[in-house]
């Protein structure tokens, strides 16, 4: 009897371990946020900065006219956190920079392979530079981009991604 309660004790001590919810580290998906659609985070190359300003639902760090740039805490313990550049010419949205600074090398490793999966899905193998990555392809408008990822070196001691997503004119 003693044993079939010390079983049904971690059986139950075990079911309840799977059920808490997990933090999951930060991701791409979490950070590019297709399900908003768009180009990137449901925005569109050619966009003017009132959309965009729209769109983020944040208030920008830094805005001009040719540049406005925020930056975000994932709310995760790893205190990952990121910042985007949207860059501007007289047609609209052409360029985005996006800056991120993973607490660990493991987390930085993870979201860099997170960013290779969700772009090889979206635009084919990835073609592999000297220095970093890219994929070439057409936006949902027909426009040529080319996006690169790039493993920093660390930057103040944090780990660094570097993820550009260009307008091209092939």
């Amino acid at each position: 009897m003693l044993v079939k309660r010390v079983l049904m004790i971690v059986l139950i001590c075990v079911l309840c371990a799977g059920c808490q919810q997990q933090v999951l580290p930060v991701s791409a998906e979490s950070i590019l946020l297709p399900s908003k659609g768009g180009d990137f985070r449901g925005v569109h190359l050619g966009d003017k900065p009132k959309s965009i300003k729209r769109k983020e639902e944040a208030s920008s760090v830094y805005s001009m006219p040719d540049e406005i740039i925020y930056r975000f805490n994932t709310g995760e313990a790893d205190s990952t956190w990121y910042e985007i550049s949207y860059n501007f010419n007289q047609d609209g949205l052409n360029h985005i920079s996006l800056d991120v600074f993973p607490e660990s090398i493991e987390l930085k490793e993870h979201l860099f392979n997170d960013f290779v999966q969700y772009y090889n899905q979206r635009y084919g193998l990835l073609k592999n530079m000297q220095r970093h990555v890219e994929w070439r392809g057409l936006t949902e408008q027909g426009k040529f981009i080319v996006v690169s990822l790039m493993q920093e070196q660390q930057v103040n001691n944090r780990q660094h991604l570097r993820l550009v997503f260009n307008e091209s004119n092939s």
